[in-house]
């Protein structure tokens, strides 16, 4: 019984790490795509550095 608790426990808290990971990077990718539409580049380069930075330790995870 403990067993089973404690895979469930562990993939809640996968799943939620996965929620919050896809609302940074949909935040990123609107900040991104709206700083372009407007042709701040300043702005377009910070948010597609931030989305860089966070898609590749999010792949490091992954390992």
């Amino acid at each position: 019984m403990e067993d089973s608790l404690g895979s469930w426990l562990a993939l809640e808290k996968v799943k939620s790490n996965a929620v919050r990971g896809v609302a940074i990077v949909t935040a990123l990718i609107c900040s991104a795509g709206y700083s372009l539409a407007t042709m701040n580049m300043y702005f377009f380069f910070g948010a597609f550095y931030l989305l860089f930075t966070n898609s590749s330790s999010s792949l490091d995870q992954l390992n």
